[in-house]
Protein backbone atom coordinates (compact mmCIF):
# COMPACT_ATOMS: atom_id res chain seq x y z
CA UNK A 1 0.00 0.00 0.00
CA UNK A 2 1.30 3.72 -0.20
CA UNK A 3 1.89 3.64 3.74
CA UNK A 4 4.72 1.02 4.20
CA UNK A 5 7.48 3.37 4.09
CA UNK A 6 6.70 4.50 7.24
CA UNK A 7 6.40 1.57 9.09
CA UNK A 8 9.11 -0.34 7.16
CA UNK A 9 13.14 -1.06 8.01
CA UNK A 10 13.86 2.44 5.48
CA UNK A 11 16.22 2.99 8.30
CA UNK A 12 18.99 0.45 6.92
CA UNK A 13 18.40 2.49 3.25
CA UNK A 14 19.23 5.80 4.83
CA UNK A 15 22.12 4.64 6.47
CA UNK A 16 23.61 2.51 4.20
CA UNK A 17 23.59 6.16 1.83
CA UNK A 18 25.03 9.45 1.94
CA UNK A 19 21.93 11.03 1.86
CA UNK A 20 22.73 13.28 5.73
CA UNK A 21 26.00 15.01 6.03
CA UNK A 22 26.10 13.79 9.33
CA UNK A 23 25.17 10.49 8.73
CA UNK A 24 27.13 8.91 11.17
CA UNK A 25 25.16 10.76 14.02
CA UNK A 26 21.89 10.17 12.60
CA UNK A 27 21.94 6.12 12.26
CA UNK A 28 23.21 5.76 15.48
CA UNK A 29 19.77 6.79 16.59
CA UNK A 30 17.43 4.15 17.86
CA UNK A 31 14.46 3.86 14.50
CA UNK A 32 12.14 6.02 16.54
CA UNK A 33 14.41 8.67 17.12
CA UNK A 34 15.42 8.83 13.53
CA UNK A 35 11.50 9.15 12.97
CA UNK A 36 11.05 12.09 15.21
CA UNK A 37 14.25 13.53 13.43
CA UNK A 38 12.99 13.10 10.07
CA UNK A 39 9.86 14.38 10.94
CA UNK A 40 10.99 17.95 12.85
CA UNK A 41 13.29 18.35 9.60
CA UNK A 42 9.99 17.74 7.41
CA UNK A 43 8.37 20.51 9.58
CA UNK A 44 11.51 23.10 9.28
CA UNK A 45 11.34 22.12 5.10
CA UNK A 46 7.45 22.91 4.79
CA UNK A 47 8.16 26.18 7.01
CA UNK A 48 10.53 27.07 5.21
CA UNK A 49 8.45 27.96 2.09
CA UNK A 50 6.02 29.99 4.09
CA UNK A 51 5.62 28.87 8.09
CA UNK A 52 2.16 30.05 8.44
CA UNK A 53 0.99 27.04 6.58
CA UNK A 54 2.79 24.93 9.01
CA UNK A 55 -0.31 24.84 11.19
CA UNK A 56 -3.13 24.34 7.86
CA UNK A 57 -0.85 21.28 7.70
CA UNK A 58 -0.83 20.49 11.09
CA UNK A 59 -4.46 20.50 11.04
CA UNK A 60 -4.85 18.74 7.94
CA UNK A 61 -2.81 15.45 9.72
CA UNK A 62 -4.96 15.70 12.84
CA UNK A 63 -8.08 15.93 11.43
CA UNK A 64 -7.38 12.73 8.44
CA UNK A 65 -5.89 11.15 11.50
CA UNK A 66 -9.25 11.27 13.08
CA UNK A 67 -11.50 10.15 10.33
CA UNK A 68 -8.88 6.92 9.78
CA UNK A 69 -9.09 6.48 13.74
CA UNK A 70 -13.05 6.72 12.99
CA UNK A 71 -12.84 4.41 9.84
CA UNK A 72 -10.83 2.00 11.45
CA UNK A 73 -13.51 2.28 14.49
CA UNK A 74 -16.72 2.64 12.49
CA UNK A 75 -19.47 0.22 12.21
CA UNK A 76 -20.20 -0.74 8.47
CA UNK A 77 -23.17 1.56 7.46
CA UNK A 78 -21.38 4.71 8.71
CA UNK A 79 -17.56 4.07 7.48
CA UNK A 80 -18.67 5.28 3.32
CA UNK A 81 -19.66 8.18 4.96
CA UNK A 82 -16.48 9.13 7.30
CA UNK A 83 -14.77 8.46 4.05
CA UNK A 84 -16.62 10.21 1.83
CA UNK A 85 -16.47 13.33 3.94
CA UNK A 86 -12.62 12.78 4.33
CA UNK A 87 -12.38 12.69 1.25
CA UNK A 88 -14.64 16.00 0.47
CA UNK A 89 -13.05 17.89 3.16
CA UNK A 90 -9.49 17.03 1.87
CA UNK A 91 -10.60 18.01 -1.94
CA UNK A 92 -12.04 21.34 -0.48
CA UNK A 93 -8.71 22.26 1.80
CA UNK A 94 -7.10 21.77 -1.74
CA UNK A 95 -9.24 23.54 -3.97
CA UNK A 96 -9.44 26.65 -1.70
CA UNK A 97 -5.68 27.21 -1.67
CA UNK A 98 -5.02 25.82 -5.80
CA UNK A 99 -8.12 27.69 -7.39
CA UNK A 100 -9.80 30.38 -5.52
CA UNK A 101 -7.23 32.87 -6.69
CA UNK A 102 -7.57 31.75 -10.57
CA UNK A 103 -11.45 31.84 -10.40
CA UNK A 104 -11.01 35.07 -8.54
CA UNK A 105 -8.77 36.64 -10.66
CA UNK A 106 -11.27 35.28 -13.68
CA UNK A 107 -14.73 36.39 -12.55
CA UNK A 108 -13.65 40.14 -11.17
CA UNK A 109 -13.42 41.63 -14.21
CA UNK A 110 -17.05 40.60 -14.96
CA UNK A 111 -18.18 41.52 -11.35
CA UNK A 112 -16.02 44.70 -11.54
CA UNK A 113 -13.89 44.32 -8.57
CA UNK A 114 -10.84 45.90 -8.59
CA UNK A 115 -9.39 43.98 -5.28
CA UNK A 116 -6.95 41.26 -6.67
CA UNK A 117 -6.34 38.32 -4.21
CA UNK A 118 -3.27 36.98 -3.00
CA UNK A 119 -3.42 33.85 -2.36
CA UNK A 120 0.30 31.78 -1.13
CA UNK A 121 0.04 28.01 -2.31
CA UNK A 122 0.96 25.87 0.56
CA UNK A 123 3.75 24.08 -0.03
CA UNK A 124 3.22 20.42 -1.74
CA UNK A 125 -0.40 20.68 -0.89
CA UNK A 126 -1.28 18.29 -3.25
CA UNK A 127 1.07 15.87 -2.30
CA UNK A 128 0.36 15.71 1.39
CA UNK A 129 -3.41 15.94 0.67
CA UNK A 130 -3.61 13.04 -2.25
CA UNK A 131 -1.39 10.65 0.46
CA UNK A 132 -3.83 11.48 3.08
CA UNK A 133 -6.89 10.26 0.98
CA UNK A 134 -4.99 7.18 -0.12
CA UNK A 135 -4.34 6.68 3.08
CA UNK A 136 -7.87 7.08 4.05
CA UNK A 137 -9.23 4.52 1.50
CA UNK A 138 -6.14 2.11 2.53
CA UNK A 139 -8.17 2.10 6.33
CA UNK A 140 -11.50 1.73 4.46
CA UNK A 141 -10.59 -1.25 2.46
CA UNK A 142 -9.10 -2.75 5.30
CA UNK A 143 -5.60 -2.71 3.15
CA UNK A 144 -3.93 -1.85 6.07
CA UNK A 145 -4.38 -1.65 10.07
CA UNK A 146 -4.55 1.94 11.11
CA UNK A 147 -0.88 3.01 12.81
CA UNK A 148 0.69 5.09 15.33
CA UNK A 149 0.18 8.99 15.43
CA UNK A 150 4.18 8.59 14.87
CA UNK A 151 3.50 6.62 11.60
CA UNK A 152 1.25 8.54 10.04
CA UNK A 153 2.88 11.58 10.57
CA UNK A 154 6.16 10.42 8.70
CA UNK A 155 3.92 8.83 6.00
CA UNK A 156 2.31 12.44 5.37
CA UNK A 157 5.75 14.78 5.84
CA UNK A 158 8.84 12.25 4.31
CA UNK A 159 8.73 14.35 1.06
CA UNK A 160 11.81 12.32 -0.37
CA UNK A 161 10.03 8.95 -1.43
CA UNK A 162 11.04 6.83 -3.49
CA UNK A 163 8.70 4.61 -6.39
CA UNK A 164 9.68 1.41 -4.71
CA UNK A 165 8.26 2.45 -1.58
CA UNK A 166 4.71 2.76 -3.07
CA UNK A 167 4.53 -0.78 -4.57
Amino acid sequence: TAYEIASGDWSSDVCSSDLFPSHDRFCLLPVAGKKVWLILLSFVFYSIWHWQHLGLLLISIFGNYALATALSQGTKENRRMILAVGIVLNLLLLGIFKYTGFLLTNIRPFLGITWRPEIILPLAISFFTFSQIAYLVDVYRDRRAHSELSDYVFFVVFFPRRYRDWE
